[in-house]
């Protein structure tokens, strides 16, 4: 324990309540005849989470991983990386790139990174198809800021 279960095939946008019980010999049986939630008249002890019920919507990605650097000259840093095994729902159109000389990301303004791009995963060199493992170097051409504009 702690036990889980992922209830898949859902409909996006939908209300789903969910309750549990746990189980042993004991067979259920109608014990009350009123039927009244939340046992229904049985004998089966149920656990009603909170919130009780949730609507099935889109979620942000899981971070890429096994994310390597590594330098292909004086002014180019390879990033390879493996997508990440859940895409929340929707499927995966980009990367979010960021590089800064600081660990903090703050070297723009003290509040940003040096340099941010959204890169679309279609103009990435591919290396392999499953798990998809992908490849972008940066410093390899002027690129614009996602944040501010600026090309960095």
């Amino acid at each position: 324990p702690p036990y889980y279960a992922f209830i898949t095939d859902l409909q996006t946008s939908q209300r789903y309540y969910v309750r549990l019980a746990a189980v042993n010999s004991v067979e259920e049986q109608i014990v009350d005849p009123v039927q009244t939630p939340p046992y229904f008249g049985s004998n089966v002890n149920w656990a009603i989470p909170v919130p009780a019920s949730i609507v099935t919507a889109n979620q942000a990605p899981q971070a890429p991983f096994n994310v390597e650097i590594s330098p292909v000259s004086g002014d180019v840093i390879r990033v390879v990386t493996t997508s990440p095994d859940r895409d929340g729902g929707a499927a995966l159109t980009k990367l979010k790139i960021e590089w800064d000389p600081s660990s903090t990301f703050t070297t723009v303004d003290s509040s940003l990174p040096f340099c941010s791009v959204v890169v679309d995963i279609s103009t990435l060199r591919e290396l392999t198809a499953v798990p998809q493992r992908w490849v972008y170097d940066i410093g390899s051409a002027p690129v614009t800021h996602a944040l501010t504009g600026i090309t960095c």
